[in-house]
């Protein structure tokens, strides 16, 4: 099975305001925009399967993945520049410190704290696993996060309460035209079709950020029993100008 963790491989990779989100962070008291709600027309969990697309979108020639862009300078590459919501991301594990991705002034910030995803994409015959067993897989990896060793800081603002953003298990589908997807990145030029799978996990939906200068940090700590020392899989921070 192909899927992720932000910090690791795990296999082979919310109230309707007639497109307002909430209120914008222009009183400086940011928060989750209300995961309970829709937010921009979608649910967390719609915005986690948009999301999930979104990482397939690097393609030859260029290739410039996001997770592996080191300074943020290619964060506007595949985004959809009519959405009112800007992705961005964490890293497969470790450290990432962006300080050069152009956020745009006027659109909300959703990004996963901690999460996985996981489908058949590019996988040989022998190695592909029914939808069961897809859903089984993010089932317990969701069951295993614990969202108490969450953390995002908005502005040197702890923001409280993360668990309100756990996105549970949901199916996306990967479509995918040969050549011109991540797996072509990856050296596998040849995959194309539709491709069920799911994503889930702890997620963040930020309202737009007032003009000036901001600092945005987010992460995990694994504290599974295989670890003797609380180890920091995710520690992503943007410092950017609006």
């Amino acid at each position: 099975m192909r899927g992720w963790l932000q910090g690791f491989w795990l296999g082979s990779l919310a109230v309707v305001l007639s497109g307002c989100g909430g209120n914008s962070s222009r009183d400086g008291n940011v928060d989750l925009l209300d995961p309970a709600q829709p937010q921009y027309g979608k649910t967390y969990s719609e915005w986690a399967t948009e999301w999930a697309s979104y990482t397939y979108r690097p393609a030859p020639p260029g290739c410039a993945s996001p997770f592996a862009d080191e300074s943020g300078q290619d964060c506007q590459l595949y985004q959809d520049p009519t959405s009112p919501v800007f992705f961005l991301v964490g890293v497969f594990g470790g450290i990432a410190r962006r300080n050069a991705c152009p956020i745009p002034n006027h659109k909300a910030l959703f990004f996963p704290l901690l999460d996985a995803m996981g489908d058949n994409a590019g996988l040989p015959p022998q190695d592909l696993r029914p939808d069961s067993d897809l859903l089984n897989y993010m089932t317990e990896s969701f069951k295993h996060f614990d969202p108490s060793q969450l953390w995002l800081i908005v502005d040197g603002r702890r923001i409280s309460h993360l668990e309100r953003g756990g996105v549970p298990p949901t199916r996306y589908v990967a479509t995918l035209q040969a050549g011109q997807n991540a797996l072509a990145c990856a050296g596998l030029p040849e995959v194309e079709g539709d491709f069920p799978g799911y994503v889930t996990g702890y997620w963040a939906l930020l309202p737009p950020l007032a003009p000036g200068e901001h600092r945005l940090q987010f992460g995990a700590t694994d504290t599974s029993e295989s670890t003797t020392v609380n180890t920091k899989i995710i520690d992503v921070e943007y410092t950017f100008s609006l």
